[in-house]
């Protein structure tokens, strides 16, 4: 509601055409009002089924996220080393919007139940970035 649809427009327009996007949803990405109904969602990873999860969880990345060139390097980066048990260094997070991939997205980072929190995607010339959270900073 605070972007005009056109300036959303050029955006995915930008994105197609060989630009990238990341978007960090929060709480809003669920609801209504949500940037995934502009013209941008044709271009973003993950369709919000407008349900929050507010638990603490660990992030972990997927089978495909520990490969995948833009994860790979991220099992070991953490603010404290990994434990013996196999537990990734990261801290708890508390927030996760629940997404259902888009057609050929890929979730290269879960959350609780191994639902999807990093999702990438290509469109076009272009690629795209989803985290379902807003909480990553923790």
């Amino acid at each position: 509601g605070i972007l005009p649809n056109e300036y959303l427009q050029n955006v995915a327009d930008y994105v197609a055409n060989g630009g990238a996007v990341l978007v960090a949803g929060g709480p809003e990405y669920a609801g209504a009002e949500s940037i995934y109904r502009s013209p941008l969602g044709a271009v973003l990873p993950g369709a919000p089924t407008a349900r929050v999860l507010d638990q603490g969880f660990v992030p972990r990345l997927s089978d495909l996220g520990q490969r995948h060139p833009v994860t790979e390097s991220l099992e070991g980066f953490a603010p404290r080393p990994t434990a013996e048990d196999g537990t990734p260094g990261w801290g708890r997070w508390f927030r996760l919007i629940d997404v259902v991939p888009s057609e050929g997205a890929q979730a290269v980072m879960e959350g609780p139940e191994g639902r999807p929190l990093l999702l990438l995607s290509r469109v076009g010339e272009g690629r795209a970035a989803l985290i379902a959270t807003d909480q990553s900073w923790l």
